[in-house]
């Protein structure tokens, strides 16, 4: 395992080729809006990944366990001189479907994979990719949470709260526009790059 993510697992009943095919290109539904955790089990990143993806597929029964894998500077917990250690990055789309209870799609991008149970077979994510573009998506509930709770620390801690936000205001495409308008995560992408990328040094 990668120390420089963060795992969770999502266990899923999608059984089918096409269900789990449609996951790995389209990204995981939620009924929870922005919340990782209400859908996701985050691990430690300690032991043998695919023994934990095995015991958690047995012990809740699940045809399918996804693989999430995200940046730890992506899911910033520290401050340093008053301004957060890195910059945070959005990987919920917000939607709206007719008939559904969905209302936020978590970023194939950030999903390295899938257990499939029935074959005991591992299959990898070929859109995974850290280093995608952010453009429209909202930050998760554990981000603004940190944030929130950290509020009038500083200007800087206070200013990312306030905008994490004002953006669930906002539809996908009006962010989208704003965000390719404004260039909003041209730099801190290409920064995030030179570690994440596919040339990083030591990937993973």
């Amino acid at each position: 395992m990668d120390n420089r993510f963060y795992y969770y697992l999502h266990g899923s009943t999608a059984s089918t080729p096409d269900e789990i095919r449609d996951i790995l290109d389209n990204g995981l539904k939620s009924r929870f809006k922005f919340s990782l955790g209400s859908t996701m089990w985050r691990i430690d990143g300690e032991g043998d990944l695919e023994e934990k993806i095995k015991s958690y597929s047995k012990s809740e029964k699940f045809d399918a366990v996804f693989v999430i894998k995200i940046p730890k500077d992506y899911l910033p917990r520290k401050i340093k001189g008053g301004v957060v250690a890195s910059t945070p990055i959005p990987f919920f789309k917000k939607i709206r479907e007719k008939n559904t209870s969905f209302n936020a799609v978590f970023t194939p991008h950030l999903i390295q994979g899938v257990y499939v149970k029935n074959s005991q077979s591992f299959v990898t994510n070929p859109n995974f990719n850290p280093i995608f573009d952010p453009s429209g998506l909202q930050y998760s509930d554990e981000q603004l949470e940190f944030f929130k709770n950290n509020m009038g620390f500083s200007p800087n801690i206070t200013q990312w709260g306030v905008y994490m936000g004002e953006r669930r205001s906002y539809s996908f495409k009006a962010l989208r526009d704003f965000d390719h308008k404004h260039h909003t995560f041209n730099r801190v992408m290409d920064d995030y790059s030179k570690i994440y990328g596919e040339n990083s040094k030591d990937k993973k």
